[in-house]
């Protein structure tokens, strides 16, 4: 699926990529920008976790997540990190 969003930014934002992570990204396909971290989150989480699953959230965690992950009508499994 093509991209909607400006091509400009998502075209910039993948050619930093690279270098900080040593990945190449596709722009136009492998891309997301989003307007803030819980909106990326919740359209991460309704896009790969199905109705019924098990969702891991290490604690810390955002105060939102367990609320998204119920309302997709999954179940919340609290991790701690040591």
């Amino acid at each position: 699926m093509q991209s909607l969003g400006s091509k400009r930014l998502s075209r910039g934002n993948s050619s930093e990529n690279p270098l900080v992570s040593g990945l190449d990204i596709d722009p136009e396909t492998e891309l997301t920008v989003t307007c803030g971290s819980t909106e990326g989150m919740i359209a991460a989480m309704m896009a790969t976790v199905d109705p019924g699953e098990e969702v891991v959230v290490f604690e810390p965690f955002m105060r939102i997540a367990p609320d998204a992950i119920l309302q997709m009508r999954s179940e919340v499994c609290a991790a701690a990190c040591a």
